[in-house]
């Protein structure tokens, strides 16, 4: 059943702002998301948003998130039915699982084991999973595994209470540790990232055409610097700045070196997925973008310098 705003105490907006304060007096930098409207609508009111409820009201996005306490207040009070976005990659990271319940059950036994039980985790209001992990140091990583994204550096996820366009709210299934009911002031010290998950999170190697292997193997350095930049670049960029020109842009780069074997088209358009991801662009309108970016690189090959 879906939410409806309100201001008697338990009501949604009062949850929200009160899990908000929770959340910062713990620590976690947290930034308001636009919420999701009683009609399931996203409350952008953009015909085109295809992530209701999931982007932020901020002009900087994640990078205004915020732990302090006055500032917290004053945005649920311009914004009192906002969700609940924080910031990862300082408290903790979070590994983002979109799968059936059955098969993320399955996943977690195998990485977590015995603990999976009893991790600090959230049901979304799609059904999938987060779990929370101390942070590992590593940015946003799509697909590292099928069906799970990472938010770490430069990333945020939504929290509970927050509403959800299926009318299912955001849960804590497991250690709410950071929810309104944790002691406030407590720092929680979150679980590290077993040794297993650490290492699918390591990028996997470039890969290159059996032709070009050798030419590529040469300039590897270089073209994963020029990803590196390009991909730092964009995360960092806010709104309404011309994020999907430079995307676009990035995208064309990075195909002149995808053209000439020097970068892997795969690890190119995960790279810039992620990076769109976290400066607040639209998955479906990225992919589109970094699609027609890769393939005009692609036509226009460029050659990696040797001497970098």
């Amino acid at each position: 059943m879906r939410e409806h705003g309100g201001t008697h105490p338990g009501s949604p907006r009062s949850r929200r702002a009160s899990a908000a304060l929770a959340y910062a007096r713990n620590g976690v930098p947290v930034l308001p998301l636009y919420e999701i409207r009683a009609d399931g609508g996203c409350a952008c009111d953009r015909p085109e948003c295809d992530r209701p409820g999931k982007h932020p009201r901020l002009p900087k996005g994640v990078h205004d998130a915020s732990a302090d306490l006055g500032r917290v207040a004053q945005w649920w009070r311009w914004w009192p039915d906002a969700n609940v976005g924080a910031a990862t990659g300082h408290l903790f990271d979070v590994w983002d699982i979109d799968l059936p319940a059955a098969s993320a059950c399955d996943l977690l036994a195998d990485y977590l084991g015995d603990l999976a039980a009893s991790w600090p985790s959230t049901r979304t209001g799609s059904g999938g999973t987060h779990v929370f992990v101390y942070p590992t140091g590593h940015g946003n990583r799509a697909k590292f595994l099928p069906g799970c994204d990472w938010r770490g550096r430069g990333g945020y996820v939504v929290l509970p209470p927050s509403g959800h366009s299926s009318g299912d709210p955001y849960e804590w299934l497991a250690v709410p540790l950071v929810s309104p009911v944790a002691d406030p002031g407590t720092r929680v010290a979150f679980p590290p990232a077993p040794v297993g998950l650490r290492e699918a999170l390591q990028p996997r190697p470039l890969r290159a055409t059996p032709a070009r292997a050798w030419h590529a193997n040469q300039t590897r350095p270089y073209a994963e610097a020029a990803l590196r930049a390009e991909c730092d670049a964009l995360a960092a960029m806010s709104a309404d700045s011309g994020r999907n020109n430079r995307l676009n842009r990035a995208a064309f780069n990075l195909g002149q070196l995808v053209a000439v074997g020097h970068l892997g088209y795969d690890d190119a358009a995960e790279a810039l997925a992620a990076a769109a991801a976290a400066c607040g662009l639209g998955p479906r309108e990225a992919a589109r973008t970094i699609g027609s970016g890769l393939t005009a690189g692609q036509l226009n090959p460029r050659t990696a310098r040797r001497s970098a």
